[in-house]
């Protein structure tokens, strides 16, 4: 059987999501201040079969081994020039374990800067490398692209624009949010501003 839209299969119901790809990758012995996202490019039938391994168990949405696949995150380990790369090849991986039923979802997460000490000359470089990553997911054919446990709202909103831009809207956009034991997130905020900027 093959896939309807996305959009339709949200709005019907029932879609599971798989879980989470780095915890699947430390408990196959990658160390935790290793590249994980460059995995798929280092070790890529180990990222594979954690995808088979979730759709086996019943997702029917894979999420790709990109959560951080940006310019930021990657120019820590030195592949800054890989953004492209590791995102494409993220997307393939998923791909070809999901089947003709399981959904794709570009997985996008935060840059790891803390935004209350970034000056405003920096904001067009983070909306941009949020761009970047949004378009090469997109290209390589994902079913929609999600902004994982953003914390500052700031943030979020940048690479909300800036994933809108990289998309060129071709592809739906989930954002999620994450927050502490108090209900907030890094500045204070809680959930029903964050209902705002989001709808």
């Amino acid at each position: 059987m093959s896939r309807r839209p996305f959009m339709d299969a949200l709005a019907a119901g029932g879609l599971v999501f798989d879980g989470a790809m780095g915890t699947a990758l430390y408990e196959r012995g990658f160390l935790y201040n290793s590249c994980l996202d460059g995995a798929s490019l280092s070790h890529p039938d180990v990222v594979r079969r954690v995808h088979e391994d979730y759709a086996a168990a019943g997702a029917n949405v894979l999420q790709t081994n990109t959560f951080g696949a940006n310019a930021y995150r990657l120019g820590v380990h030195g592949l800054r020039e890989k953004v492209r790369d590791i995102n494409r090849r993220g997307v393939e991986l998923a791909r070809a374990a999901a089947g003709e039923t399981a959904y794709v979802v570009g997985s996008i997460g935060p840059t790891g800067l803390v935004m209350k000490t970034v000056e405003a000359h920096e904001h067009e470089r983070i909306r941009a490398a949020f761009a970047e990553q949004a378009s090469a997911l997109s290209e390589a054919g994902v079913d929609a692209l999600i902004l994982e446990t953003f914390r500052q709202p700031e943030e979020l909103h940048l690479a909300i624009e800036g994933v809108r831009e990289g998309s060129k809207g071709a592809v739906p956009l989930i954002a999620s949010c994450s927050f502490d034991a108090f209900g907030t997130m890094a500045d204070g905020t809680g959930p029903e501003a964050m209902e705002e900027l989001l709808l």
